[in-house]
Formats: C-alpha cells, sequence, structure tokens
C-alpha cells in the first residue's frame, strides 16, 4: 500500500480521535459545572447519558484511549450539538427577556447576550 495513503488515513484517525476527546472533555467540564460537582463526578451522569461506561470517557480524557468507535464518536457529537442547542435556546430566552425589560436596547446585558449567541452560533457552525 502507498505510504502516503497510510499516513493520510492515520492523521484523520488521528484527528477524530483528538475532536472525540475534545467533545468528551467539553461534555464533562459543563455537566460538572452544571452540576456543581468535580469532572470525576459528573463523568458518570454523561456516561450514562452517551451510553458508554465511565472508564471511555476518563481514558478519552486522559488520552490513553489510542481511538474511537464510530458509535461513541457519532454518540458524542449529537451530544455537543444538543449541548451547544441548548445553550443557543437559553440565550436567545435571556435576550427576550432583556430585551422585554428595556425596549430601549441601553442595558449592557442585552449586548452582552447579543454577543454570546454570536458565539454560540458560530461554535454550533464549527462543531458541524
Amino acid at each position: 500500500m502507498n505510504p502516503q495513503i497510510v499516513m493520510r488515513t492515520m492523521m484523520k484517525f488521528l484527528d477524530w480521535t483528538n475532536l472525540a476527546r475534545s467533545w468528551a472533555r467539553r461534555l464533562e467540564d459543563r455537566e460538572a459545572a452544571r452540576c456543581g460537582v468535580p469532572v470525576p463526578a459528573a463523568r458518570g451522569a454523561v456516561a450514562r447519558r452517551l451510553g458508554v461506561s465511565p472508564g471511555t470517557l476518563e481514558t478519552l480524557r486522559s488520552g490513553r484511549r489510542k481511538g474511537v468507535d464510530m458509535t461513541i464518536f457519532d454518540r458524542l457529537r449529537t451530544a455537543v450539538e444538543a449541548d451547544i442547542r441548548a445553550e443557543i435556546n437559553a440565550l436567545e430566552h435571556e435576550l427576550a427577556v432583556a430585551r422585554a425589560a428595556d425596549p430601549d436596547r441601553r442595558v449592557a446585558a442585552v449586548d452582552a447576550a447579543e454577543t454570546a449567541l454570536r458565539a454560540a452560533r458560530s461554535a454550533l457552525t464549527e462543531a458541524l
């Protein structure tokens, strides 16, 4: 087999593994922040939601896992997308409340919410 093809395939494999690793880290960190618990305590909830073992997430986070099954990759991607969409919905709600509270839009919170909403939409576009 051509060595260049093998190298490109390996790089793509590593890129997908690194992407899955960053998604798992994001899900665990956000769950921990939401619940006010350490990451290892939040790992179980994330693992249950994904239908994987907590050990899978732990080895992904620590970098010991060298590859990711496509089923796990798809579950991570779907969960991150849902998480980002929920964040966007929450920001849109905050923005609507801020606009209703100050129709002249002089409140600094409105500008901050609009900025956060743009950032969330950008993150969703990049994640997909």
